[in-house]
């Protein structure tokens, strides 16, 4: 578990008018992952990430953050 840094951005558009809202917090940061070599010179891996704040746009309480994934396939010599 870590830390995280996270901005949020909402956009109002009410007719002519524009609104625009940001924020920043510190909260929580957790991910892991796997790599395997299914051969001497391929390799898969998989990497999963999860990152929670609470943030305040147009004086609103919210959470931000969420999950994330990623995808390794490779071949090295």
């Amino acid at each position: 578990m870590s830390i995280a840094f996270v901005t949020a951005e909402l956009k109002n558009k009410d007719g002519a008018t524009r609104l625009s809202d940001d924020d920043s917090a510190v909260g929580a940061w957790l991910g892991g992952g796997v790599r395997i070599e299914l051969t001497p010179h391929f390799v898969l891996g998989l990497d999963v990430r999860y990152s929670e704040a609470e943030v305040t746009l147009f004086d609103v309480d919210r959470e931000a953050g969420g999950l994330s994934a990623g995808l390794t396939v490779g071949y090295h010599w």
